[in-house]
């Protein structure tokens, strides 16, 4: 793939560092910030991922769904909580936290709920610092070239493992060579040239248009930078998404804000990007991770064999079983009409932003999750089940056994349940 391709194949999409951070601080408009006017497709052409960008900065995730707050007293035990209620003044009861159970339920309500802060440096495609900085303690994710730490310091535990960055290039370059007549053929059916990034933009706002109208709003000033901003406000009426918006750094094209905000709610739903930046290159000391002597390292290492469904493999074994196994097309089409024809396979009810997923509840699906005391909060009853409310997303779980979920709001979700 050219050097060009590369450059504008993923020149619409925010930066994954941020997008996967989940963080924000609030956009403010600068009256002092003047920017040279661009229509959204220019802006949309300015977008960098480049994967040599080199950076450094402080994020902050803010999130305001309306769930109960997780963690802000963290590992409260059984006997903290009884020492607290004998030694509590008499009308002080209130202020005695109660203990809830880690489970999948509080751990996911932890991750997206409240306010995280984490910095983060980078130099090029192969050296990555995440710190993210709890209230009491710190974990991080450090990766130096063939070599990945994972540390955490309220546990004081560090894992490692080392990868082979030269063969997976190989392997890389191998798939490439071996599927170069597919991929160029995807790339002439294209509907746009894709080393033009003028037709690429123009194209993905053709296609948003259909759900989505698309704005520039006012010039920006995000972590001490001039930034365009860019508006999606959602067609359907039923989305909860009043609108979407993206700050592109004026200067490197780099996103540093993303901001969804919900309907009939004053302040975002939740935001995401940094309040500060620096694009020179960190310190190579930085990425280089020294545990201390109390800590307690563990090296991951990768099988040498894979167990399924009792029989052993070895990885060159997998790989081959894999590449035998591989559907022909003739086959793909009878899974494919086979999985249409399952009884239990999700529905997905398609209408933009509007759009909502059905399932139904399985044996599989962890009990857990419907036997917390948080779950019992999170839910409200309705007509016919009872639903997780949000101010993104509700999920309605109906008596019957199954699942809808989506960016909409609840009558939506009662009028698809039937």
């Amino acid at each position: 793939m050219s050097s060009k391709m590369k450059k504008w194949l993923p020149a619409f999409v925010a930066p994954a560092t941020v997008v996967a951070l989940s963080v924000a601080v609030p956009m403010q408009a600068n009256a002092e910030i003047d920017l040279p006017d661009k229509t959204a497709s220019e802006i949309l052409q300015m977008m960098n991922n480049d994967p040599d960008m080199s950076f450094s900065g402080r994020v902050t995730k803010v999130s305001n769904l309306g769930l109960p707050p997780i963690g802000n007293m963290p590992d409260v035990s059984e006997s903290m909580v009884e020492e607290m209620e004998e030694n509590m003044p008499e009308g002080m009861e209130e202020f005695i936290p109660r203990v809830t159970e880690s489970n999948m339920v509080t751990d996911l309500v932890e991750i997206i709920s409240g306010t995280h802060e984490a910095r983060i440096y980078v130099d090029g495609p192969d050296k990555l610092k995440i710190q993210i900085l709890d209230p009491m303690s710190e974990r991080s994710i450090t990766v130096n070239g063939d070599t990945v730490w994972f540390y955490d310091d309220d546990k004081l535990a560090a894992q490692f493992m080392t990868m082979d960055a030269a063969e997976l290039e190989t392997k890389a370059d191998q798939f490439q060579a071996e599927n170069s007549a597919e991929i160029e053929q995807y790339i002439a059916e294209l509907p746009f040239d894709i080393n033009n990034p003028a037709e690429v933009a123009d194209y993905v706002l053709a296609e948003a248009s259909e759900y989505s109208t698309i704005t520039v709003g006012a010039d920006q000033n995000v972590a001490g930078r001039a930034a365009y901003e860019l508006i999606a406000t959602p067609l359907a009426a039923e989305s909860t998404v009043q609108y979407v918006s993206v700050a592109i750094d004026a200067e490197t094209g780099m996103a540093l804000n993303v901001k969804v905000v919900a309907k009939g709610q004053v302040e975002p739903a939740m935001e995401i990007g940094f309040t500060s930046i620096d694009y020179s290159t960190p310190d190579a000391s930085i990425f280089e991770f020294a545990p201390s002597s109390d800590v307690t390292v563990t090296e991951m290492e990768m099988p040498e064999e894979f167990t399924i469904d009792g029989e052993t493999y070895t990885k060159e074994e997998l790989q081959a079983e894999l590449e035998a196994s591989k559907p022909t097309e003739a086959e793909y089409e009878e899974l494919k009409a086979q999985y249409e024809a399952m009884e239990n396979k999700p529905v997905v009810y398609e209408n933009g932003w509007a759009t909502v997923v059905e399932m139904t509840l399985s044996d599989e699906m962890p009990v857990e999750m419907f036997q917390s005391e948080l779950f019992s909060e999170m839910t409200m009853q309705v007509d016919g089940g009872q639903v997780i409310s949000t101010s993104l997303v509700n999920v309605l779980i109906t008596d019957d056994g199954r699942v809808l979920a989506g960016a909409v709001n609840t009558d939506y979700l009662l009028e698809i349940a039937g």
